[in-house]
């Protein structure tokens, strides 16, 4: 075993080694709790309507366009309520979304489960086929109204399977 010489006494290679590591994973983890990753973010609210009807449980995701929202690639989404209104969350319930432009798409779940038929039909559901677009500002947003007609459902608008919102 190697010994290296510092301040009148012996260390081994091995321990030094250990002790570089372990601080390196001191740093890492307290390094990853810091809260500096999250974003600004401001209210956003909108409402959805498909054929006239608010389609309850349907997910509203926000896709950046040209700008990274954090550290961890965050998106900010909604869940739109019975009366067809919603509003936006991104780290916490209701927080709101980070200023910039993004790309909306919609996807409404027959269920909860992993893996749930959308009942659009992934038709609206990538950044691609987006349904619209909007730009945050500082400040409440009030993102325009989406409102989709004669679109094919799959299934009836009722909420989504082993729903865990307290408005069921």
């Amino acid at each position: 075993m190697k010994r290296i010489y510092s301040s009148g006494r012996f260390l081994s290679t091995s321990f030094l080694f250990k002790s570089i590591f372990t601080l390196a994973i001191c740093l890492f983890v307290t390094g990853c709790q810091s809260k500096d990753w999250k974003a600004d973010t401001y209210k956003a609210t909108g409402t959805v309507k498909i054929n006239g009807e608010p389609p309850i449980d349907l997910v509203v995701t926000f896709h950046p366009i040209d700008h990274v929202i954090d550290v961890r690639g965050s998106l900010p989404f909604a869940v739109v309520g019975q009366d067809g209104g919603y509003t936006v969350s991104m780290y916490g319930s209701n927080d709101g979304i980070p200023e910039g432009k993004y790309a909306i798409t919609l996807r409404w779940p027959q269920s909860w489960a992993p893996g749930a038929l959308d009942r659009l039909s992934e038709k609206y559901s990538s950044k691609e086929n987006s349904v619209s677009t909007v730009e945050i500002v500082r400040g409440d947003n009030e993102i325009p109204a989406i409102e989709l007609k004669s679109v094919k459902v799959l299934g009836k608008n009722t909420p989504a399977k082993n729903s865990t919102d307290e408005r069921y």
